[in-house]
């Protein structure tokens, strides 16, 4: 992902959802493709987002428990505030820099 194009150029000045639905989800530990979220991808465009946005990354199951599974998520992620709402085998990883935001992801989704 060319995270130099000029829409990341004006991010900073709005809140944006940005909503990656990968092929694949995540990278995983041991080998991965162009079909995967890489985790350096989502420090680089975080550093380029308004306080007020959100990154969503929907993940499948990966034969792993989801907390499990989302510990190891959260230990490659550097940067910012995460999430995690899951269903079944879904996944949906929601990162933002500002723990205010992740708090009202939190609330609105207990409620």
């Amino acid at each position: 992902m060319k995270t130099d194009m000029p829409i990341f150029q004006t991010l900073r000045r709005v809140a944006t959802n940005f909503f990656f639905d990968p092929d694949n989800g995540f990278e995983p530990a041991k080998s991965f493709t162009e079909k995967h979220v890489k985790f350096k991808e989502i420090s680089r465009i975080l550093d380029k987002l308004s306080d007020e946005s959100v990154i969503s990354v929907f993940q499948h199951h990966r034969r792993k428990s989801f907390p499990d599974d989302f510990a190891s998520i959260l230990s490659k992620i550097n940067k910012g505030f995460c999430v995690a709402i899951y269903w079944h085998s879904l996944m949906f990883v929601l990162i933002t820099r500002s723990k205010s935001v992740c708090n009202q992801l939190i609330e609105f989704n207990t409620e």
